[in-house]
């Protein structure tokens, strides 16, 4: 246990030359605004929903939320149920965190794809959960355990549409004004 002397000595910085406690408090106080900045400009606690309106935080999902929202998935299901392993719940906050971090990087870097598409893992997570949802409708689908074949190769168009490209619905949520 730290004693009271040790502890004080620790937060009033007693151990740091006096010459650098100022610029230490500006330099936290600056990183801490920085951060509090950072999150509020890109929305960064709204990334902890479930709504499907976090997606388009960024442009570059204007098409793909667009069909959804006009899609037979629109009050059925939001992005996350389909796109995040719904196994347990650290695997979905772990996949949820890094899928986020990935899309944030390549949207701040400006290498975003000009095609949305899925990753190999991508693919079977979605193939998964279709299987997860639609259980009763396809256990009599001979189908998928005879081939490679997945759900969205003849479904392909039932979620998204055929949406392609960052310029397919730039005014979605405009009424196409």
């Amino acid at each position: 246990m730290v004693s009271n002397g040790t502890a004080s000595n620790i937060l009033s910085l007693g151990f740091m030359p006096p010459g650098l406690r100022i610029p230490f408090f500006a330099a936290s106080g600056a990183l801490c605004g920085f951060t509090i900045a950072f999150a509020v400009l890109f929305r960064a606690f709204s990334y902890i929903s479930a709504k499907p309106e976090v997606c388009i935080n960024c442009h570059v999902m204007m098409p793909e939320y667009s069909a959804h929202a006009h899609g037979s998935h629109a009050n059925a299901a939001t992005c996350i149920d389909c796109h995040i392993p719904q196994r347990n719940i650290i695997q979905m906050i772990w996949n949820k965190a890094q899928s986020g971090a990935g899309h944030t990087a390549a949207y701040l870097t400006h290498r975003e794809p000009q095609v949305i598409g899925l990753s190999a893992r991508s693919k079977q997570t979605v193939q998964d959960n279709c299987l997860r949802c639609h259980a009763g409708t396809v256990e009599n689908v001979r189908m998928l355990s005879s081939t490679d074949r997945t759900c969205s190769d003849c479904h392909r168009d039932n979620v998204h549409s055929k949406v392609r490209g960052l310029a397919t619905a730039p005014n979605a949520l405009r009424g196409g004004k």
